[in-house]
């Protein structure tokens, strides 16, 4: 349970290093994908060996799902670019709920009382934070909000998506989902004019190196410890981490609306995880 704990703590202060950076969020993911290649390749070869990366089936979900990866951390970056990081943050965690409500189409699970009723809460936390105060369709809290929530639903297909790639290691599968994404964002190197500076270079090898390589590593290190309803239950400490670290380097303070609205999405969460976990024990 410390190892979830601790990756989470450290995801939750990725946004943070993001600004930093002084990058757009192409360029933010384009690098921190590239140094979490980087760093993974020789840790697999060396625990595992080469052949260790050798795919034989279903390279294409590998593309997609790497596809999804990308786009879920542009779009995140981008809204925390934008609107403060408790509305992008907030908004970002939809993504379980849009997981369950995708399920009947993609999964072929049927679409229950339960992922109605916490779909509107989600709905519900999302029109509050986004109305936020002086409300207009181009105010850039509705605008990161909405990026927020393009990151979640690139999320939840990583999520579904990940399901039909059981087969393949984690650190395997992961290591080509950096490699790949790396790939897909190589173009808006050379095409984004961007002003490098030390502290923002440093602030991306951070995200490559600890936000990624190493938190990773520690999440499915912690997985191996504990249930998945825990892990999914530790998991809002990323959020809540967030929002603190906010306070702390920006004295962001979220207000009331968003507070509430926050609220609403993690509890319809929240829900659907304690929903899942009675059933597994009935």
């Amino acid at each position: 349970m410390f190892l979830i704990i601790v990756s989470m703590l450290i995801w939750g202060s990725v946004t943070i290093f993001a600004r930093w950076t002084g990058l757009p969020s192409t360029l933010i993911v384009f690098f921190r994908v590239l140094v979490a290649s980087v760093s993974l390749f020789p840790i697999i070869l060396f625990k595992k060996g080469f052949n260790s990366l050798k795919i034989q089936e279903k390279k294409g979900f590998v593309f997609l799902i790497s596809l999804c990866l990308a786009l879920n951390w542009v779009f995140l970056f981008k809204a925390v670019l934008i609107t403060s990081i408790a509305n992008a943050i907030l908004s970002y965690y939809t993504a379980p709920v849009i997981v369950v409500a995708l399920s009947p189409f993609l999964l072929k699970e049927k679409l229950k009382l339960q992922v109605l009723f916490s779909l509107i809460l989600a709905v519900s936390g999302v029109t509050l934070i986004a109305s936020g105060n002086n409300f207009s369709f181009t105010s850039k809290d509705f605008i990161g909000v909405l990026f927020g929530l393009l990151a979640a639903f690139f999320y939840a297909f990583l999520t579904i998506l990940g399901r039909y790639l059981k087969e393949i290691p984690e650190d395997v599968l992961t290591f080509y989902q950096v490699s790949i994404s790396a790939l897909i964002l190589l173009p808006f190197f050379f095409v984004n004019k961007a002003s490098y500076t030390r502290e923002g270079l440093a602030a991306v090898v951070t995200m490559g190196l600890i936000h990624t390589a190493l938190a990773l590593s520690l999440y499915f290190k912690g997985l191996k410890t504990v249930e998945a309803s825990t892990a999914s239950l530790l998991s809002y400490l990323d959020p809540l981490s967030a929002i603190f670290y906010a306070f702390i380097f920006f004295s962001e303070i979220p207000p009331t609306q968003t507070v509430a609205g926050g609220i609403l999405i993690i509890v319809a969460s929240l829900f659907l995880i304690i929903n899942r976990n009675l059933k597994l024990i009935s």
